[in-house]
């Protein structure tokens, strides 16, 4: 999980791509984006991964989660502060559930954040 604080600039594109290439990772969880799915698109391309994102507000926010094509991932819940999915690494594996989450900016509604959150571990 990173927050790049935006990933449109040449020199954060590759830096996750030294990341990927560097530990193979089985997922990568990036926060506050600040880019569109096009963007995100250019980037799974590249790296030969499947992706789900959240488009950024106004130049604010933004999720996106990639993954490796060799897993398999089920997406159950996408919102401006979080993608859930379920996930399976090998084929005898039980399915496992991931929540990537950023919580929300404002103090004043950060309760709502976290309910969320809670209410997503009582579905486990």
């Amino acid at each position: 999980m990173w927050n790049y604080h935006g990933i449109t600039g040449p020199w954060i594109v590759r830096s996750i791509g030294d990341l990927i290439r560097n530990h193979c990772p089985d997922l990568v969880f990036l926060t506050e984006t600040k880019c569109l799915s096009s963007q995100i698109d250019t980037l799974k391309r590249k790296f030969d991964l499947y992706s789900v994102n959240v488009d950024s507000c106004q130049r604010s926010g933004g999720l996106a989660l990639l993954w490796n094509k060799s897993i398999k991932v089920q997406l159950q819940s996408l919102y401006q502060y979080h993608i859930g999915i379920s996930i399976k690494l090998t084929s005898d594996e039980e399915w496992w559930r991931f929540t990537g989450f950023y919580e929300e900016p404002k103090i004043s509604k950060r309760d709502i954040s976290w309910t969320f959150l809670s209410h997503c571990m009582l579905k486990l």
